[in-house]
């Protein structure tokens, strides 16, 4: 069988390969770099996050919403709000 080309990467980051770092969505977090983006050319983005400190300001509001399947009733599609 041929070989299929491919236009990403195997990535394996060992612990102590990649350090932990500022500079993401959070000041108060801290990222560990997994390879993803460079084994996918950029088109994935994945880190390990860790908390650095307690936030000073909060967070920030942050609404997550599930949508159900039709049950086939009356009610039709539920939501929860978290």
């Amino acid at each position: 069988m041929g070989q299929v080309q491919t236009s990403t990467f195997f990535s394996h980051v060992k612990p102590g390969d990649t350090e932990f770092k500022q500079g993401g969505l959070r000041d108060f977090f801290l990222y560990r770099d997994l390879g993803i983006a460079g084994a996918t050319n950029g088109k994935v983005i994945a880190h390990l996050v860790k908390a650095n400190m307690p936030p000073t300001d909060g967070t920030g509001l942050a609404l997550s919403y599930l949508r159900l399947p039709d049950r086939g009733d009356d009610e039709g599609l539920g939501q929860v709000h978290v």
